[in-house]
Formats: structure tokens, C-alpha cells, sequence
């Protein structure tokens, strides 16, 4: 876990952990309470992407997380694609992207 370390000094970097476990840990329950559509993930992927910024990181941190999941996110999506719909490939590796980008955080 030390690797995943990011220093600095935004108001994420100064919160208490406690408060940054509950946090992730309701919006994990929130992301998986409601049917999701294709906005929904659009909008917890900005979400993310904002949260990022908040934290005071630049926009490679969240580009370099994405390409480490590249592989991934790519074998899920296509497997859905090929055996679902397209639109449930987006729904599916969407909802899975935000929770496994903000491990960086």
C-alpha cells in the first residue's frame, strides 16, 4: 500500500482516515443501491475525476490508474459487448472503474 501513496496537501491528504474509510464506504453503498443507467456512470466517473482535483492531484494520476486497469476494463468490456449489449458493457465497466480509481486517493 505505501506504493499507492500520493503526497500532498489537499483537503483529502488532511482528513482523517476514519472519515475517509466512511466516506468510501458510502458511496461504494450508494453506487450499488440504485439500477444504474449510462449518465449515472457518466456522472460517478466525473464525480471521481472531481475528486481527484479536490485532492489536489494532477489529471495524469487518474489517466495513469486507468491504463494500469487497461486490460481489465478492456477484457470486461468486450465481453459484455460480445455476449450483453454495448450498453451494459458501459453500466458494468463503468460502475467498477470509479471504485478501483479511487484506491490512488
Amino acid at each position: 500500500m505505501i506504493a499507492l501513496y500520493r503526497d500532498g496537501t489537499g483537503i483529502l491528504h488532511r482528513a482523517p482516515a476514519g472519515l475517509k474509510l466512511a466516506a468510501l464506504a458510502v458511496g461504494a453503498l450508494v453506487l450499488s443501491m440504485y439500477p444504474h443507467d449510462a449518465v449515472s456512470i457518466a456522472l460517478s466517473l466525473l464525480v471521481v475525476l472531481g475528486l481527484y482535483g479536490v485532492a489536489g492531484l494532477s489529471f495524469r494520476v487518474p489517466v495513469a490508474e486507468i491504463w494500469r486497469l487497461r486490460w481489465i476494463i478492456l477484457v470486461l468490456a468486450a465481453a459484455l459487448v460480445i455476449f450483453v449489449s454495448p450498453l451494459a458493457a458501459w453500466i458494468n465497466t463503468g460502475a467498477s472503474s470509479p471504485c478501483c480509481s479511487l484506491r490512488a486517493c
